[in-house]
């Protein structure tokens, strides 16, 4: 199977050039899902992971360095328990920049 690496390059007047999510899709038998967020400044970014109803099921509050910052998510979801192949929707907010990204979990 091939992966695709989702890949955002943002307007130069964003606090945020790019996002990077891989592997996807993503198998967390594998591997760890990388989120990679390259800031143009310090700032505090929220991390949200939703499953297709739309329920909460990995948060992450980050404080990026200006440059390459990595998060990772192991697929597993607040209570420890892997998720179940599907649609996720990887939510991404800091300052005024907010993207969503889907991500495709797959055993």
């Amino acid at each position: 199977m091939e992966s695709i690496i989702t890949s955002i390059d943002c307007p130069e007047n964003n606090i945020i050039a790019e996002v990077n999510i891989f592997p996807n899709p993503y198998n967390p038998n594998s591997q760890e899902l990388t989120i990679k967020i390259n800031s143009n400044i310090s700032q505090k970014a929220d991390i949200k992971i939703y499953n297709i109803s739309g329920q909460e099921i990995f948060s992450s509050e980050q404080e990026l360095m200006s440059g390459i910052n990595t998060i990772t998510w192991n697929g597993q979801n607040r209570q420890g328990v892997n998720v179940k192949s599907g649609i996720y929707l990887c939510n991404i907010r800091a300052g005024k920049f907010h993207i969503t990204e889907k991500i495709i979990v797959k055993f």
